[in-house]
């Protein structure tokens, strides 16, 4: 079983180790730096911010997203640090901003009255259905044919394969099979499920996951990377800040601040 860390309040802070640890200043150029310091970027339906369906374009470092024959106007919806890496969506309606932030791969989501509808394929809605309050994007209600698949949507994660078993959540990635042998977190899934994985470091990387960034475990710490970017040995550390008690790691504190500021759906 893995135990949380015990990581006194006073032991969060910011070190810098100077040339053979951390520095405050990233000094390497990345195509998400170049992309995040251009005023406006041509729309795009590829790239770490691309969704099926939606064309999405950076302007003044803020995201907009566009569906079907849309276009930009001064009359928009805007969801403020509800966006990969923390980023303010900008869209012509709610409900455009709200249905690319609540897409994920597997399933039909549709906003109904205020609440998110999850579907897998063939599904169709029902009088008869699960709902979990709350529990979705922005805050919104999750109904569902049933119950595991409301929380099969909540656990999905880019980079990983879940499945529900028993009550639990299984997480996997690349080639990785159930076994026997394995470790495991409890209550530490949505609602409060029960994670299983093959070893700590897949727990910790999938508790770690967040829209827009790479996290990798090293050395018992979370490397947060843009894509892009890569591990220096000049960068930040939070000691204690990551899922678990981990410490984060980061090419600078904007990074970090990014990634604490991003919720995850």
């Amino acid at each position: 079983m893995l135990h949380k860390s015990l990581v006194p309040a006073g032991l969060s802070l910011l070190m810098l180790m100077g040339a053979v640890g951390c520095s405050t200043q990233n000094e390497q150029a990345t195509p998400e730096a170049d992309a995040l310091s251009t005023t406006s970027q041509s729309q795009s339906e590829s790239g770490p911010f691309a969704k099926p369906g939606f064309r999405v374009s950076l302007e003044d470092s803020r995201l907009w997203v566009l569906r079907g024959d849309q276009e930009k106007s001064e009359k928009h919806a805007t969801l403020i640090g509800a966006g990969p890496q923390g980023m303010t969506v900008k869209a012509p309606d709610r409900e455009t901003a709200l249905a690319y932030l609540t897409q994920k791969p597997g399933v039909q989501v549709e906003i109904e009255d205020g609440r998110l509808w999850v579907l897998r394929d063939g599904q169709e809605k029902s009088e008869k259905h699960a709902t979990l309050i709350g529990a979705g994007p922005m805050g919104m209600t999750v109904k569902a044919l049933d119950r595991e698949t409301a929380l099969a949507y909540l656990a999905a994660r880019e980079g990983f394969r879940t499945d529900i078993e028993d009550g639990r959540l299984w997480v996997l990635k690349g080639d990785q099979e159930k076994s026997e042998k394995h470790a495991t977190l409890i209550g530490a899934g949505p609602q409060d499920m029960t994670i299983k994985a093959l070893d700590r470091e897949t727990v910790l990387e999938y508790l770690g996951s967040k829209p827009g960034f790479r996290v990798t475990l090293e050395d018992n710490r979370l490397w947060v990377l843009r894509p892009g970017q890569k591990m220096s040995e000049k960068h930040v550390t939070l000691i204690g800040e990551g899922p678990q008690g981990v410490s984060l790691k980061a090419l600078d504190m904007d990074t970090l601040q990014a990634y604490q500021g991003t919720t995850v759906y």
